[in-house]
């Protein structure tokens, strides 16, 4: 009996091992700049590096849209998302 679940389990483990293993299509590609500013690549971008690391992707995704960004100050910011 032992004998026959290891053979079933060898089988099993030969069978899994032969497929490819699935990336992610921007591991392999350059991303886009939409892709560089999707939610889940600003969160990585976020626990990599704090804003600094958002900033400098932010620039990069500017970068391959050929515009700059206009630089505000943080009390700008602050106005702008209190609406006055």
């Amino acid at each position: 009996m032992a004998a026959l679940i290891l053979i079933v389990a060898l089988v099993v483990v030969s069978r899994t091992s032969d497929e490819p293993i699935w990336q992610p299509s921007y591991v392999t590609e350059t991303p886009s700049a939409a892709d560089m500013l999707t939610v889940g690549r600003l969160n990585a971008a976020c626990r990599r590096g704090g804003l600094p690391e958002i900033d400098r992707q932010c620039e990069q995704a500017a970068q391959r849209l050929d515009i700059q960004p206009e630089r505000i100050s943080m009390e700008q910011l602050i106005r702008e998302m209190k609406g006055t």
